[in-house]
């Protein structure tokens, strides 16, 4: 009872000084307006607003009886440091078994202010707070992405990662569809729709046999790589048909169905065996065209894989005709002097990505370098797979959403289901099998034959730190000479109390001595266990790890994802009440005692009362001395 007594009668000493220098109200008995800031200093905790909340509404009712049902409190706001975070909650430990659930307070260690085992936060149903849609869309309030005001830069998420711990905002606005566009002032109008239906891959062959694909053995290694595409790349249920090319074009085969190997041996003998004529690149396509229109399939998501040495200066006269068509084309080129047009066939439908950006996604990327002079270069990619080195995984995979364990509605927990855990049984090991897909074609400007190495390690993104007891042991993938090929030189690790510090000034951080460990070929498994020692910060509850690396040349990778560590991890503490529901606020559950900010709170208003009682007197006074009248 003292804490909200000592509050409501602090608060009215204030409220009924008569002086104007408030911004509360009394209105219909009510104050009005009434602020409680907690001071910037105070650790993050969202059980103090709900004590502050709690406390505040007791002293209401305490004051309504004091002042003879007179007075209350109507509205109150709480003013939240800007550090903290938006999203209103209460941080407890849930458990249900047996159709019976039980709820307490999480406790948190006096000594290392963190949360005990099992402790997770429950936001509350009903929100005001607009952002963030990548925290927790699920809420209905949440229409805005964080920004740089409000992002959390230190919460270890997959945006914080990827992003270089930017707000998804500022990502946003420095992205090139951004900066091409300006803010619409009438509403968008509705989305159309279109029905579409997987049908079989329709696929047609178009190659160049003109007089200049007899040098250099052209003509035999573009049979080659059409004969691997027929016979080992080309899925079965594929349509597949054949035109060949020089200053005109003539269909080799119609669409046939890949049914067996019968289908694919036709098709080879169908490959060109003589290189004549000149070279016309859009009549060999607007014949492709025609072959896949005749068999009834649409332009549209067809494929064209396009064989050519491209010495064609007209092949630029067409490039408006396939794009507007919607024909994939795969383009090889098979010589160094192909028109500079001929890679716009292609360049709508191929993209760079960064190598291997999400792991065991499905997605095979590599960097290539090895290149030996400028030029015209065609790239195929294979992905085989070894023995057991492959799995299939039958169920879907995890969301990356973020998990709500449960809701707060009217102060009471509603649990949500479990989260899916990830079976391992439900992956099966398939046997070897091998992947080939055609690259395109690109073109090296600029290449100089010197020694001086130019291309730095690749940086790590998959930096994992694991404490084992007072030893932490870190895991990535290892990084190569020359982005993900060959082997570096060295790692250089750092570790400092603050996430921030170590993102910033990566070079002032404390190095860890890495003498024992020896870099391994790049994208072989790396670890490393050490003991952190002593942290520079004082009050250091996390320990946060990042790695560069350093080739031969003395090039350096840019620091990798931060990993961090807890330095300790309490455990709850066993009590009477632990299978018990506990619906009542624990006094001693926050990491800040709520007496202390109240009585922080309460000194502030004391002093406050002061101040302005001093003003109105003094200003009373003051006018009543200047009052005529007649002295006794």
């Amino acid at each position: 009872m003292g804490p909200f007594r000592a509050l409501a009668s602090l608060l009215v000493l204030h409220l009924l000084q008569g002086s104007h220098a408030s911004l509360v109200q009394l209105k219909d008995n009510g104050y009005e307006d009434v602020i409680i800031a907690i001071d910037p200093g105070v650790p993050e905790d969202g059980e103090i607003i709900e004590q502050l909340k709690a406390m505040v509404t007791a002293a209401s009712t305490y004051l309504f009886e004091a002042t003879e049902k007179r007075f209350f409190f109507k509205s109150v706001s709480i003013l939240i440091p800007e550090t903290w975070a938006r999203i209103s909650g209460t941080n407890s430990v849930y458990a249900c078994q047996g159709g019976s659930c039980v709820t307490r307070r999480c406790r948190i260690d006096s000594t290392t202010k963190l949360y005990e085992k099992g402790c997770q936060f429950f936001p509350d149903k009903v929100q005001t707070e607009k952002a963030s849609i990548m925290f927790m869309q699920s809420i209905d309030s949440v229409v805005e992405f964080c920004n740089e005001k409000n992002h959390n830069q230190e919460a270890p998420s997959l945006q914080n990662k990827m992003c270089n711990f930017r707000s998804t905002w500022e990502v946003i606005r420095e992205s090139e569809d951004y900066k091409n566009t300006t803010v619409m002032e009438e509403t968008p109008p509705a989305p159309t729709f279109s029905l579409l239906r997987i049908h079989e891959r329709i696929v047609c062959l178009v190659l160049d046999k003109s007089g200049s694909m007899s040098g250099s053995d052209r003509l035999n290694r573009m049979n080659q790589a059409a004969k691997h595409f027929l016979l080992e790349t080309v899925e079965n249920g594929s349509w597949v048909g054949m035109v060949q090319f020089d200053s005109v074009a003539s269909i080799r085969s119609e669409l046939i169905q890949i049914k067996s190997n019968s289908e694919r041996d036709t098709l080879v003998t169908s490959l060109p065996t003589q290189a004549l004529g000149g070279t016309s690149i859009c009549s060999g396509i607007k014949k492709a065209f025609e072959v896949i229109e005749k068999a009834g399939f649409q332009l549209n998501g067809s494929e064209i894989v396009l064989l050519t040495d491209g010495e064609d200066s007209t092949a630029k006269a067409c490039i408006g005709e396939v794009t507007e068509s919607g024909v994939i084309i795969h383009l090889i080129a098979l010589g160094p002097s192909a028109d500079q047009a001929l890679p716009q066939f292609s360049l709508f439908h191929f993209q760079l990505h960064s190598a291997d950006a999400f792991k065991d996604d499905g997605v095979y990327s590599r960097y290539f370098t090895a290149y030996s002079e400028n030029g015209r270069y065609s790239l195929k990619v294979r992905a085989h797979a070894g023995t057991n080195s492959a799995r299939r995984r039958l169920g879907h995979p995890r969301s990356r959403a973020a998990y709500i364990p449960g809701w707060v509605v009217n102060g009471e927990i509603e649990g949500n289901p479990p989260r899916p855990e990830t079976d391992e049984n439900a992956e099966t090991v398939v046997e070897s099998f091998s992947r080939t897909a055609s690259g395109g074609a690109f073109v090296v400007s600029g290449f100089t034959s010197s020694a001086t190495d130019v291309f730095p390690p690749s940086q790590i993104t998959d930096l994992n730190a694991t404490p084992e007891g007072e030893e932490i042991t870190l895991t990535w993938t290892a990084p190569g000479e020359d982005f993900d090929v060959g082997k570096v030189q060295q790692y250089i690790v750092r570790i400092s109390g603050s996430m921030l510090d170590l993102r910033d000034s990566f070079e002032d951080a404390l190095q860890v001595n890495t003498t024992g460990l020896s870099p391994k070929e790049a994208n072989s498994k790396e670890s490393f266990t050490f003991k952190p020692g002593s942290i520079p910060e004082e009050n250091t509850t996390h320990i946060f790890i990042a790695i560069q690396s350093v080739d031969k040349s003395n090039l350096t990778s840019k620091v990798s994802n931060i990993a961090q560590v807890a330095l300790f991890i309490p455990q709850a503490d066993p009590s009477p009440d632990e299978s018990q529901p506990n619906t009542s606020p624990d006094k001693n559950s926050s990491g800040v005692n709520v007496f202390t900010v109240v009585l922080s709170v309460i000194v502030s208003v004391v002093v406050i009362s002061i101040i302005v009682s001093t003003i109105v007197c003094v200003i009373k006074k003051k006018n009543s001395s200047n009052r005529p009248g007649t002295r006794l």
